[in-house]
């Protein structure tokens, strides 16, 4: 299934939840552990509320980041952290999700390039695959830390990689690679705001390259939802 779907925030929120949460159930009909990967981001906040109302058997979710800020443990600044405060904190709290199932990047001062091993060593753990992705589009048209013209682009092998010289602070930042990003199953990429006009209007072109508009990347998933709210669409009078 490949969809692109357009409404008002709340529409395209709950739109969002009930695929992800649909996605995840059909991956746990044929796996033991299913592997989600998350981005940070305050867009997200609305589509992980409506998620938590959804029936999932959290207890067979293995939660991943899609990227990370190479930052301490508990920064206010990291991707998890956000995701924690939106939303798995209270899932852990009701104890429909136990924190060893949410995997954080590790932050090694000094060695970013062991931390993004690390964290790959991890997802292997559990296949080295992602069944369901959610990602949040950039203004430029990134997803995860992958930016348009950066070498990163060219890695079409599975991993995770160290990001130096990130042109969004950190400068330093861990991400899902080309090659596995473009491996996930099942993809929901969102374009919430007017600031995302631009970044929707070059994932719709085909004549706009990856290396343009990464978040192309995801258009790989044989299960790919992309949904844009009425300011991303240029429909602000809806």
């Amino acid at each position: 299934m490949r969809e692109t779907s357009v409404g008002s925030l709340e529409e395209v929120s709950l739109s969002a939840a009930q695929w992800m949460a649909a996605a995840l159930r059909d991956a746990a009909d044929t796996k033991d552990r299913v592997v989600f990967a998350l981005p940070g981001g305050r867009s997200i906040a609305r589509p992980l509320a409506a998620l938590a109302n959804e029936l999932i058997d959290w207890q067979r979710i293995e939660i991943f980041f899609v990227d990370e800020r190479h930052l301490p443990l508990g920064s206010v600044d990291r991707n998890d952290t956000v995701v924690d405060e939106l939303f798995t904190s209270e899932l852990v709290r009701h104890g429909r999700l136990r924190e060893a199932q949410i995997h954080r990047a590790p932050h090694l001062p000094g060695h970013l390039q062991e931390s993004a091993r690390d964290y790959w060593d991890e997802l292997k753990r559990f296949g080295g695959t992602v069944d369901v992705a959610l990602f949040g589009a950039g203004e430029d048209g990134h997803i995860a830390s992958l930016f348009p013209g950066r070498n990163e682009l060219a890695v079409d092998v599975p991993g995770m990689l160290a990001v130096r010289g990130s042109p969004k602070p950190p400068a330093e930042r861990i991400t899902m690679s080309p090659g596995l990003i473009a491996s996930v199953a099942a993809a929901c990429v969102l374009f919430f705001g007017s600031g995302k006009r631009g970044a929707f209007d070059s994932f719709r072109d085909d004549r706009t390259p990856v290396a343009s508009c990464p978040a192309k990347l995801a258009a790989s998933a044989t299960n790919l939802l992309v949904l844009a709210d009425h300011a991303a669409n240029g429909s602000d009078d809806h």
